[in-house]
């Protein structure tokens, strides 16, 4: 791919980077501690992955990555940091308002030698084409304190369950066998598989999980997430 990278300061300039879909080929920005970027690129598939190296930033640095593609590109954005790790990503700003261009906005509770921006296409997007990012440093911020989170694994299913302002639908409950019919009768065990993969992948994050075979989950105050049916919609 081809980017053009305009600097805060410098003015135009343009930059050839012809493999940078991994870390280790990162197209190197010139970032500065306080300011905005402009750079461009282009998505040659569907599977295509750019990745820019903004170089490094420090606890209270808000990190505002703005990206708008073209007609035939639906995109996603990530933010990594210098062991990379996820710190954020997004897919669409506002997708039930129609707004899929993405956005990241993030203050920064860890320095990093090192962060990076990498555009893809959105999941199930099957478009390529150009798209043009705005990435802006803004130091000093209050660093939000954490707090913990509680996860309800839902396996018992749910009626009227609505996602923002779609039509409501009703949740069998999980059954293994409607993956597949080899797993007829492994239903208790999936679940106890799932609910450990979670709990482990979660630990020391002060992310609470649970599941619908707990007694005491809460009504209020959580996230649940329903195992048991596909809604491409959702």
């Amino acid at each position: 791919m081809t980017e053009q990278i305009q600097g805060a300061s410098e003015g135009a300039t343009l930059a050839d980077r012809e493999v940078n879909n991994g870390f280790a080929q990162a197209s190197p920005i010139d970032m500065p501690d306080a300011g905005t970027v402009n750079f461009s690129g282009t998505l040659q598939t569907a599977v295509d992955v750019d990745v820019f190296d903004l170089g490094p930033a420090v606890a209270g640095d808000r990190i505002i990555v703005d990206v708008a593609g073209n007609a035939f590109a639906d995109l996603a954005v990530a933010l990594f940091d210098q062991d990379r790790h996820l710190i954020v990503v997004n897919d669409d700003r506002n997708y039930f308002g129609g707004q899929i261009n993405p956005l990241v906005d993030v203050v920064l509770r860890h320095d990093s030698t090192n962060c990076y921006v990498v555009v893809a296409s959105s999941p199930l997007a099957s478009g390529s084409g150009t798209y043009v990012v705005q990435v802006t440093k803004l130091p000093g911020q209050t660093i939000p304190s954490p707090f913990a989170q509680t996860v309800i694994l839902d396996f018992n299913g749910g009626s009227n369950v609505q996602i923002s302002n779609l039509t409501p639908v009703s949740i069998p409950a999980f059954n293994a066998a409607d993956i597949s019919a080899v797993y007829t009768g492994q239903t208790d065990a999936m679940i106890q598989s799932l609910v450990t993969k979670v709990r482990n992948d979660f630990a020391g994050l002060n992310v609470h999980i649970m599941s619908t075979s707990d007694a005491g989950t809460p009504s209020s105050g959580m996230t649940r997430i329903f195992f048991g049916t596909y809604n491409p919609a959702l």
